[in-house]
């Protein structure tokens, strides 16, 4: 098959892929153990930022900056999963 794309313009559809495409680029999933490094993490860079005071370039003003959302939705995820085993009298 011979075919001329001199000065033609080729056209990929591929619009039905974007919403798709969408959603796993905003998506993400995490668990309460994974809140739970964070605060461990959060735990080590305060030590890191001691034991390096001069060479550090960030305060604890930005560590709690950072740590408050994390540690509040820990704090929710963690209720709604109580609430949810007392409703559904799940035992551990």
């Amino acid at each position: 098959m011979d075919v001329n794309l001199e000065n033609a313009i080729i056209i990929f559809d591929e619009a039905h892929n974007v919403e798709t495409l969408s959603e796993d680029g905003s998506s993400f999933s995490f668990s309460l153990r994974d809140l739970s490094d964070c605060e461990r993490d959060f735990k080590l860079l305060r030590q890191k930022i001691k034991e390096n005071v001069e060479e550090c370039k960030i305060t604890e003003h930005d560590i709690r900056k950072l740590e408050y959302p994390i540690i509040s939705l820990f704090n929710n995820m963690a209720a709604m999963k109580k609430n949810f085993e007392k409703e559904f009298k799940i035992s551990k």
